[in-house]
């Protein structure tokens, strides 16, 4: 195995030594600022050897925002290996920013020297993000990823904290519950493996020291709120790597059952923290989604005839355009996607869905609804209200009517069953309806009674 080599390790030392004397350790960083792998085997990361291993090794890419990419969506590796033992001394902290493509479902963990470090595993997303891990050992460090759903997996910096001078260095805080975004107050407490370890902290964004707040118990976090902390030894010294968590607190309207169903609303802003759970949600159906990045869904087709039978997306209005304001909702196989897909049902547009399935991230990470169990189409028992006149007419047998690009036209018998909802064109509308009598025309929130 190719080694870091004498001259160079002392010059790595003397380097990271004069960067980090303030905190009595060494730190070792490499970020992937290029395609780095075209097969397994080893490569030299800033002066360290690391060998990565795989199953398949077809694919190997590089993205600019993710890094080097394993692996891709034809040809996928479930399980992912980056190792090295070309750090040595005690390590106290490995820090991995990765992440991995479209409905990507998979976790990352880490040892050293056979050792876990804490916490066991952390689940990616399609963002990179940083994903710490801690402990107190010394020997080859190992990076593993395992997926359950074929993605490419990326990684775009690697960083160890360690002692080289055989001291033992001061694990950094481990924080439980870890941060993110729930719906709930959140009580957090704050460890390290260190024994007798002294730990402070901050909640107002400044870099916590031996001066700041110093903890003794699990602090209580009723609003949004970052903590940051630091763990020193027993003689209060040897400071460890500052560790940064930003807790999100939301209020929300439903409650996820099926007699309470979250909003839309709710689901955007619980962002994916809801858990694994399936919840019931509740919104408008509108059309179909394409695309979708950061969060936000990004092409959705709201016109009939529609192309795809596997999702659909829900809102607040039905009359909504902003691309924000809506959530996809997947459509497994079976009864659900034959009972609710808007390519063989386009008349349901506009019907109010309550649907049960776990809130997670879906086209491009956007908070949606996937593995859905169970819906209920909302009854059309009752008339609109009506609020003003539409433009509106008959002639031939035919409807005309005026609209704007976009707008929702509702038709409804005297019965209150809705016989129609179109999105209507530009200017003038013609539709033949085959109905006759008395009708309620509701465009927005314009209304008009006809008889056919």
């Amino acid at each position: 195995m190719k080694k870091i080599t004498t001259v160079t390790f002392l010059f790595l030392s003397v380097f990271l030594f004069s960067k980090y004397a303030s905190l009595h350790a060494d730190v070792y960083s490499h970020t992937f600022d290029r395609k780095t792998w075209d097969a397994f085997g080893e490569q030299d990361l800033s002066g360290v050897s690391w060998k990565a291993q795989g199953e398949v090794g077809k694919y190997f890419g590089y993205d600019k925002k993710k890094g080097q990419q394993f692996g891709s969506k034809a040809d996928p590796e479930m399980e992912l290996t980056l190792s090295t033992s070309g750090i040595t001394g005690t390590i106290a902290s490995v820090k991995v920013s990765t992440s991995g493509y479209s409905g990507i479902q998979a976790n990352v963990s880490v040892s050293v020297g056979g050792v876990a470090f804490d916490p066991a595993s952390q689940s990616l997303t399609t963002k990179n993000a940083e994903y710490a891990f801690s402990g107190s050992a010394a020997g080859e460090i190992k990076i593993f990823w395992k997926q359950t759903v074929g993605k490419g997996l990326c990684v775009k910096k690697i960083e160890v904290e360690y002692a080289a001078s055989g001291a033992t260095a001061t694990v950094a805080p481990l924080f439980s519950p870890k941060g993110g975004t729930y719906t709930t107050p959140q009580s957090v407490s704050l460890t390290s493996a260190t024994e007798n370890a002294k730990i402070y902290y901050t909640l107002n964004g400044d870099e916590p020291s031996s001066a700041s707040t110093p903890y003794t118990g699990a602090i209580k976090v009723n609003a949004t709120t970052n903590i940051k902390a630091i763990a020193y030894d027993s003689s209060n010294a040897n400071p460890s790597a500052v560790v940064s968590q930003d807790y999100v607190i939301v209020s929300l309207k439903g409650e996820g059952t099926k007699e309470k169903p979250f909003s839309v609303a709710d689901v955007k802003l619980a962002n994916n923290s809801l858990g694994d759970e399936p919840k019931w949600v509740q919104g408008y159906i509108l059309g179909v989604p394409y695309e979708g990045a950061d969060g936000n869904l990004t092409a959705v087709d709201l016109e009939a005839p529609f192309d795809s039978n596997t999702a659909l997306i829900l809102a607040d209005d039905p009359a909504e355009k902003d691309l924000k304001k809506m959530i996809p909702v997947q459509l497994p196989v079976g009864d659900l996607r034959s009972k609710l897909n808007l390519k063989e049902n386009p008349t349901l547009v506009g019907r109010q869905l309550a649907v049960k399935g776990v809130l997670t991230g879906y086209f491009g990470d956007t908070p949606g609804v996937k593995e859905a169990k169970e819906y209920v189409l909302m009854p059309l028992t009752s008339l609109p209200e009506l609020v003003a006149t539409a433009a509106v007419w008959t002639a031939d047998g035919k409807i005309y009517f005026e609209a704007q690009a976009g707008d929702l036209l509702e038709i409804y018998n005297a019965a209150g069953q809705q016989l129609a909802l179109i999105r209507a064109a530009e200017g003038l509308n013609v539709l033949e309806l085959d109905a006759c009598g008395l009708l309620l025309v509701k465009i927005n929130n314009r209304m008009q009674k006809l008889v056919l």
